[in-house]
């Protein structure tokens, strides 16, 4: 992951939070593998999180003529994809948050092969 924001309206302004800057150093490192046959694995890298798996797997589903992300598991949730190219992987999502106000989270993956 290169970059990991959330923009939501407080106090009648956008406000974005670089959500990277404050993800635990032992998560900066895990990476994903995303297969074809619509599986996926979160490896936990060289920096493990004490209280993490080494390897979590997820199923996955391009849906809307490639243009959302499916994440399949327990909280399953769509994503928008923004921009999809052999290096990068940009993706979008709106929803409320905890309170109602409505949320945007951008996410972008960066291919490490």
């Amino acid at each position: 992951m290169i970059t990991n924001t959330v923009t939501t309206i407080y106090k009648g302004k956008d406000t974005t939070i670089d959500m990277y800057a404050l993800t635990d150093e032992c998560d900066k490192d895990d990476f994903i593998i995303f297969a074809s046959n619509g599986t996926a694995t979160v490896d936990e890298n060289t920096n493990k999180c004490a209280d993490d798996q080494q390897i979590e797997n997820f199923t996955w589903a391009l849906l809307n003529n490639d243009t959302k992300l499916a994440l399949v598991d327990s909280n399953p949730d769509t994503v928008d994809i923004v921009e999809l190219t052999a290096t990068e992987m940009k993706l979008k999502m709106t929803k409320p948050n905890s309170s109602g106000v409505e949320t945007t989270m951008a996410q972008t993956l960066k291919n490490i092969k």
